[in-house]
C-alpha cells in the first residue's frame, strides 16, 4: 500500500554559443556569445493507496538552476583623414549564479474499472532559499589619432539571484486495454512575475546584453494526447501530440 522514494532528474537544459567574424574594407570586429542554462529537481516522494481504487502521493523537490553567460565583442577601423588612423573598442562581460528554491506536489489517481482512469496533480509556486551570482564587465576604446579619447572601465560584483516557477495543475485521463493505451491530460500555468537578478549598480556595463531585468511568465494552457499499442504482442509503437494556448 506504500511506496517510497527519492528523485532526481533534468527539466530544463539548454546552451549556446556563436562565434562570427566580420570583415570589411576599412575595419573588421567579433562577436561571441554563450549561454548554458540548467535546472536541477531532488527530492523525496510518497504514495499510498487509500482503497482498491483511489491512491494518493505527495512530493517535495528542491529546484537548483545554474547559469553562465559570456560576451565578447571587438571591432577595428581605419579611418582615412589625412593619415589612417585606428580606432578600437572591446566590450567583455560574463554572469554566473545559481539559485535554489523549494515546491511541493500534490497528486491523486482513481480508477473506474474497465481499464479507466483519472488522475490529478497540483504543483505549488516555488519558495526561494537560496541564490548568488557574480557579474563582470570590461569596456574599452581607444581612438590613435586621439590619445585623450581612451577609456576603460571595468566592474566585478556579486549579486542576489532567484528563479521562481508558478502554481500549475494537471488533469488527466487514460483507457488502458490488453494490448492498447490511450491518455490525454490538460495542464494550466498560472502568471508569474519576477527578476532573476538583482544587482547592486543598476548603470552596469552590458549587463543589459547579459540577462533580462525582469521574467514576465503568463497564462499557459497545454493539451498532451498519446497512445500505445502493442504489435506482434511484444513490440510497443507510440504516437502522441501536443497544443497549448498562450496569453501574451
Amino acid at each position: 500500500r506504500h511506496a517510497v522514494g527519492y528523485a532526481v532528474y533534468m527539466p530544463y537544459s539548454t546552451s549556446f554559443e556563436m562565434n562570427e567574424v566580420a570583415r570589411g574594407r576599412e575595419s573588421e570586429g567579433s562577436i561571441f556569445v554563450s549561454e548554458a542554462d540548467r535546472t536541477l529537481w531532488m527530492g523525496p516522494f510518497y504514495a499510498i493507496r487509500i482503497t482498491e481504487n483511489l491512491s494518493l502521493g505527495t512530493a517535495v523537490h528542491y529546484s537548483y538552476r545554474t547559469v553562465r553567460r559570456r560576451l565578447s565583442r571587438k571591432w577595428e577601423d581605419e579611418e582615412p583623414d589625412g593619415i589612417f588612423s585606428t580606432a578600437f573598442e572591446l566590450t567583455e562581460g560574463s554572469v554566473d549564479y545559481t539559485s535554489g528554491e523549494l515546491f511541493a506536489r500534490v497528486g491523486a489517481r482513481y480508477d473506474f474499472g474497465d481499464g479507466w482512469s483519472w488522475g490529478l496533480a497540483v504543483t505549488t509556486p516555488t519558495a526561494h532559499v537560496t541564490g548568488e551570482g557574480r557579474f563582470r564587465s570590461e569596456l574599452a576604446s581607444a581612438r590613435l589619432i586621439d590619445p585623450d579619447d581612451t577609456y576603460v572601465v571595468a566592474e566585478d560584483t556579486g549579486m542576489d539571484t532567484r528563479n521562481a516557477e508558478p502554481l500549475m495543475g494537471r488533469l488527466g485521463f487514460a483507457w488502458r486495454g490488453e494490448r492498447a493505451l490511450a491518455a490525454l491530460d490538460f495542464t494550466l500555468h498560472a502568471p508569474e512575475e519576477f527578476a532573476p537578478v538583482a544587482l547592486p549598480s543598476p548603470q552596469t556595463t552590458v549587463v543589459g546584453e547579459l540577462h533580462v531585468s525582469e521574467i514576465e511568465r503568463n497564462f499557459v494552457a497545454n493539451v498532451n494526447v498519446g497512445g500505445e499499442y502493442v504489435v506482434a504482442g511484444r513490440v510497443p509503437v507510440r504516437v502522441d501530440g501536443y497544443g497549448g494556448l498562450i496569453r501574451a
